[in-house]
């Protein structure tokens, strides 16, 4: 309203003193500057003109500035059309094993795909850390898919890793009748609550992050390369912001991480 009256009111005075300026001209003849009644009857007939010219462009603007919003979303939509479309997650497999399953329904191939899962740490003190419970996937390109699949080279990777973890804590065979039950407990405290993170890059070289959560996010080409480093930053936005501000400031690497790079 206050921009509806301020465009009106510019308007308005611009009208006055259009009418002013001709009304002096005409001076030349008295009575049509004693005319009042005529002089005020412009002056309302410019400012009715005012306020609707005013009325049309507040109504133009909001309209475009809509337009330009529902623009904007389409084409969000149309950027995670394909992104959309891929999923990955972990699920129980055969005894003992933790498998990654991998979707993808949108009819086209996916490049630099990478997890990470990171384990449960264990209920009793042990020398590993929190980087040594994250297993690191390498990049790899995979097509569309009509149902779930396994990524075998992922759960060949996740196994060796678990079983090296098993073996450091109870020998060179964790599953031996002396130390089965205490294996099994470590590796259900391992896996039962281990969360993944997948990045990839879509058809269109867009980069994207999918957080455990399942939540989706288009990041930088350097976010997407190290994007391991991104467990629990998924609630804190400003946090995630900043830390990909700061990867974009850095010269543009491709390094692919090591299995125990750290956070």
């Amino acid at each position: 309203m206050r921009a509806l009256a301020v465009v009106a009111g510019l308007i308005t005075a611009l009208g006055m003193a259009v009418v002013i300026v001709w009304g002096v001209d005409q001076n030349k003849q008295d009575p049509w500057w004693g005319a009042w009644g005529q002089w005020v009857g412009a002056v309302g007939s410019i400012a009715a003109a005012a306020v609707a010219v005013a009325i049309a462009y507040l109504g133009w603007k909001k309209s475009d500035e809509q337009s330009a919003k529902q623009e904007h979303r389409l084409q969000e939509l149309t950027e995670q059309d394909q992104a959309s479309k891929v999923a990955v997650w972990l699920v129980d497999g055969r005894p003992m094993n933790l498998v990654v399953m991998y979707s993808n329904g949108s009819g086209l191939p996916v490049h630099d795909f990478q997890v990470a899962v990171q384990l449960t740490s264990l209920e009793r003190e042990t020398k590993f850390t929190k980087e040594d419970l994250r297993i690191d996937t390498e990049f790899r390109s995979l097509g569309p898919t009509n149902a779930p699949e396994l990524v075998e080279s992922f759960n060949e990777k996740i196994d060796r890793r678990i079983d090296e973890i098993l073996t450091e804590l109870h020998g060179a065979e964790p599953f031996h009748p002396d130390t089965r039950q205490e294996a099994i407990s470590d590796f259900v405290q391992l896996t039962s609550h281990a969360r993944i993170i997948a990045a990839f890059r879509d058809n269109a070289n867009r980069y994207w992050v999918r957080f455990p959560s399942g939540r989706l996010r288009q990041v930088s080409e350097q976010m997407g390369t190290t994007f391991a480093t991104l467990f629990g930053m998924e609630e804190n936005l400003e946090t995630f912001t900043r830390y990909e501000l700061l990867l974009e400031s850095r010269p543009s690497t491709k390094n692919k991480p090591s299995p125990q790079q750290g956070e």
